[in-house]
């Protein structure tokens, strides 16, 4: 009797909440794609690199790992660099990416990898690297002619859907800021209608004339995996040491 008494409350909570009425989604009007994909590549060409550190919080399939010190170096999409360290300053992982190869040294061991591998292993997505450049920094990465693009919006939410073959990525808008920009809130990729990843963006700040997303959620539902990455200290735009995306030429960014 006690037992239902407790339980009482959060069932009527429960049905109330149930009960209320839903708060109807903005209606979407199809509009010209090409204003939305102009203001994207803009944004696109006007970021060069990003130097961070960084907390990020992975899981896989019910794990989860916390790590207080990442370091994050991000030239265009030609070049990453990813380093977490443990409590102690030792080196846990490191991820980098010289435009072509990707290296992994793992508690100071080089990982060998085959030609052409991603670091899908440790960031639980199934992404290019390339594409997490652009992810990582706020991006979307978007066809050179525009193929297949359609957008959606309504007051300030917009949707935007870019086919190519089996792919389609469907960014959502953040509302305008103050000066307008236009910044991606949501971005999924899918192929043949399976999510591979979805990526969020939040908690934008701007430094050196630039909004740049300081948290940034990445999950792949397929995997039952994601990490969380919550930037600190941001530099943007300034000159990376080419030395620095090769394991082999030094051992820290």
């Amino acid at each position: 009797m006690n037992a239902v008494r407790t339980a009482l409350p959060l069932i009527i909570l429960l049905f109330l909440a149930a009960c209320a009425p839903r708060v109807p989604e903005p209606q979407l009007s199809d509009v010209p794609p090409g204003p939305l994909l102009q203001a994207l590549e803009q944004r696109n060409r006007a970021f060069l690199s990003l130097r961070a550190t960084a907390s990020a919080q992975a899981f896989r399939k019910g794990r989860r790992l916390g790590l207080d010190n990442v370091v994050v170096l991000i030239r265009s999409r030609e070049r990453l660099r990813i380093d977490a360290y443990g409590p102690l300053g030792q080196p846990i992982l490191e991820i980098a990416w010289n435009g072509s190869d990707m290296q992994l040294r793992q508690y100071g061991q080089l990982i060998p990898l085959k030609p052409g591998a991603g670091p899908e292993r440790y960031l639980g997505a199934d992404i290019e690297p390339g594409e997490l450049c652009a992810v990582l920094s706020g991006n979307i990465p978007l066809p050179a002619d525009g193929a297949g693009a359609h957008a959606r919006c309504g007051g300030d939410n917009c949707v935007l859907e870019l086919e190519h073959g089996d792919l389609v990525r469907r960014i959502q808008l953040a509302p305008p800021g103050a000066g307008a920009d236009v910044r991606p809130a949501v971005y999924e990729l899918s192929r043949s209608g399976v999510l591979l990843f979805r990526a969020r963006f939040e908690q934008w700040m701007t430094a050196a004339s630039y909004a740049v997303p300081r948290k940034v959620i990445l999950e792949s539902p397929e995997r039952k995996a994601g990490i969380t990455l919550q930037y600190e200290d941001i530099e943007l735009n300034t000159a990376l040491d080419e030395g620095a995306f090769s394991l082999f030429d030094r051992k820290g960014p």
